[in-house]
């Protein structure tokens, strides 16, 4: 685990106390399990999308870039993205260094029909709780920040919501530890969290290591319609976008361009 990362999860593990005051878990894992039948499948729709499947993020700040929405409305968003036509939307909930909030999960929900999943450094069951809970249909789960006892407890847990997870890996040993575990998605980060540079040929080079018929996602530094279509071309099935999507002017005439470009290649 990067150095970075490990702050990561070490943050979000001390407010644990904070956040279990104000939410306790049973409340959350009851208003959870109340929630099932409202999940929207994420998995189902990324492989029911026309040509590749646009996961779209609601994303204030980045580590890596900084500010990338000043005036940030994530009602407006979500609402854009849904007439956009994507066919998911990834909400960042990390404060700190991401500017996300847990509000952020309901406001989706509430302004869009698209599956939401939640992007963020979860490591225990009350995270679980708290994604569904607030609306998420989906959760992130990154290899790199959990052993396999955890990564493998938290899957559990998240069927327990009926909530799908995507299963984040950046390198070889990563990928064969989610194909262990019954990930609804494998998502492949192209970002390496010691540098923050990215580069789409990690996608590529995974890629042929994963068993026909799983669900792949491919995360970070897709910028260009061309990106798109090579990688889904290769065989990625989704593609998560936040950056890109977050500066466009014209967010529907962004994703049919990316769609388009799949669709010639």
């Amino acid at each position: 685990m990067s150095d970075f990362l490990a702050r990561l999860y070490a943050a979000k593990a001390a407010t644990l106390v904070e956040e279990e005051a104000r939410e306790s878990y049973f409340d959350l894992e009851a208003r959870g399990l109340e929630r099932r039948s409202e999940r929207r499948p994420f998995a189902t729709a990324l492989r029911r999308a026309r040509g590749p499947a646009v996961i779209a993020e609601i994303k204030r700040a980045s580590p890596s870039v900084g500010l990338i929405a000043r005036n940030f409305d994530a009602a407006a968003i979500a609402s854009r993205y849904e007439t956009a036509g994507v066919d998911a939307i990834s909400v960042l909930t990390e404060a700190d260094h991401f500017l996300g909030d847990l509000a952020y999960l309901d406001v989706a929900r509430s302004n869009s029909t698209r599956p939401v999943l939640r992007k963020d450094f979860l490591s225990t069951p009350y995270h679980i709780a708290q994604a569904a809970a607030h609306g998420a249909d989906a959760v992130l789960l990154i290899v790199a920040g959990l052993d396999d006892a955890t990564l493998r407890a938290l899957c559990a847990e998240a069927s327990r919501y009926a909530l799908d997870t995507l299963v984040e890996v950046h390198d070889e040993e990563e990928l064969q530890r989610a194909l262990a575990v019954d990930a609804a998605a494998i998502g492949i980060n192209n970002r390496d969290l010691r540098t923050f540079e990215t580069d789409l040929r990690i996608t590529e080079h995974l890629l042929p290591s994963v068993p026909a018929g799983r669900l792949v996602v491919s995360e970070s530094g897709v910028h260009e319609p061309g990106d798109i279509a090579n990688l889904h071309a290769k065989g990625a099935r989704g593609f998560l976008i936040g950056e890109a999507l977050m500066r466009a002017e014209d967010p529907s005439a962004f994703v049919d361009e990316l769609k388009a470009a799949a669709a010639r290649a």
